[in-house]
């Protein structure tokens, strides 16, 4: 079954622009702060339709993590990772990354 954070995150996503007034082309950077440059650009929509070229978060551990990954742990991986596997909305590809990153964009506007 889907682990609770990715189905909060996509249901979520989905209802951003009517709760809190975010338009689903805003893009990531500009909600959410000290992400790298080729992240900043890519809109909140290619989170949610896994469209948004973020590397899986476990493609980027390291492999001898044996604690559970916060959050907070995989928004620190992408932002010292300056890169996309693809350039955003040029294909899907299933990604973690992209739930975990929704749900922090949910936890930051609804602050």
């Amino acid at each position: 079954p889907p682990a609770p954070t990715r189905t909060c995150a996509g249901g979520s996503g989905r209802c951003l622009p009517d709760r809190w007034q975010l338009p689903f082309e805003y893009s990531i950077g500009g909600i959410i702060p000290g992400l790298p440059p080729r992240l900043r650009p890519v809109p909140v929509r290619q989170l949610s339709n896994q469209e948004s070229g973020l590397a899986d978060y476990g493609d980027l551990m390291s492999s001898d993590v044996t604690v559970p990954v916060k959050d907070a742990d995989v928004l620190a991986l992408l932002k010292a990772h300056d890169s996309t596997k693809f350039a955003p909305g040029s294909e899907y590809e299933y990604s973690n990354s992209g739930y975990t990153m929704l749900a922090q964009i949910v936890e930051h506007v609804s602050k």
